[in-house]
């Protein structure tokens, strides 16, 4: 990605108030200062690759990696995250709200953990 468009996000986000910051800020935010991809590695997923879509009317943070014996694909909008693991090819994931940044690691933790 280049360096202005993470710039540009980063500005765009920051200029909110603390309490204005959704949790989809807030994840963006970690991405963009390196720590959201850390914390997926400690989850157990490895080689992750991350993409952003930031247009006028999709802001999409797309996640793929491997968790066990399975890929998984990540896609984060502002309202709501899809998730999928599957042992080839992950088609149709799971929707849930994104209610909080920590309701979106706890529902991501307790995935993994019921992989097999």
């Amino acid at each position: 990605m280049l360096l202005g468009k993470k710039k540009k996000i980063k500005s765009e986000i920051l200029q909110k108030a603390d309490g204005e910051r959704s949790a989809f800020d807030l994840l963006m935010l970690e991405h963009l200062e390196g720590a959201f991809k850390n914390k997926l590695s400690d989850m157990g997923i490895l080689k992750i690759s991350i993409h952003i879509d930031w247009l006028d009317d999709i802001k999409c943070l797309g996640v793929q990696g491997y968790c066990k014996a399975y890929i998984m694909d990540l896609h984060i909008y502002p309202d709501e995250f899809c998730l999928a693991f599957d042992e080839d090819e992950p088609d149709e994931g799971n929707m849930y709200p994104l209610e909080s940044r920590e309701r979106f690691y706890q529902v991501l933790t307790d995935s993994i953990n019921a992989l097999a």
